[in-house]
């Protein structure tokens, strides 16, 4: 038997929530701290470079930046078995062009390259001489695949819970900005969605 059809369709898809809700916290989370980031840098480079509570904030940011992009990254893979939405294309039979383009744009912005190079998986160059690059993903390009991933979701989410699927996702939005553990909390979403709404009855 193949992992596809092993594979249980209620595991796979809250997995993969749980881990657009890793990245929608690690999102709100780097905002947070580009914003204080702001508050801290002057127009004297020298003295922000000085600052240890700027460079700690960057420091923070950089990592939060690296998560986004390698989770954004492991989810445009295809291998069964693994946490990525090219398995669940398959188990499910849609959005099989969507997920094909959502990998292109995330390769053709070097959101992929600069994970396997920069951050997880990492290739090297054979020798010291050869320089390996650090490609600067923008904020924009951030958060056009950031969106792209959820609105992905959505749609997993729709096709196996059907139109009730909006609600749970507008239950979630209240409450995106209270820092509770991100993974069980989208994890569990159809379950405590449900549980809240049948107490407001």
């Amino acid at each position: 038997m193949s992992l596809l059809s092993q594979t249980e369709p209620d595991k796979l898809i809250g997995l993969l929530r749980s881990e657009i809700g890793e990245i929608i916290q690690s999102w709100i989370v780097l905002n947070i701290y580009d914003y204080k980031a702001r508050e801290l840098q002057t127009e004297d480079l020298l003295h922000d470079m000085q600052n240890k509570n700027l460079q700690l904030l960057n420091l923070v940011r950089a990592k939060f930046r690296d998560d986004i992009i390698s989770r954004l990254s492991e989810l445009s893979t295809s291998k069964h078995g693994r946490l990525n939405f090219g398995f669940a294309a398959d188990k499910f039979k849609i959005q099989k062009e969507e997920i094909k383009n959502f990998s292109d744009y995330l390769k053709e912005k070097h959101l992929v390259f600069r994970r396997n190079k920069n951050i997880a998986h990492k290739e090297i160059s054979p020798t010291w001489n050869q320089i390996d690059p650090h490609p600067v993903i923008s904020k924009s390009v951030l958060l056009r695949a950031v969106g792209w991933a959820i609105s992905i979701m959505k749609q997993f989410d729709k096709v196996y819970y059907g139109e009730n699927y909006r609600k749970l996702w507008e239950e979630e939005r209240k409450r995106r900005y209270e820092m509770e553990p991100a993974a069980p909390k989208y994890l569990l979403l159809p379950y405590i969605a449900r549980i809240e709404m049948n107490e407001k009855k």
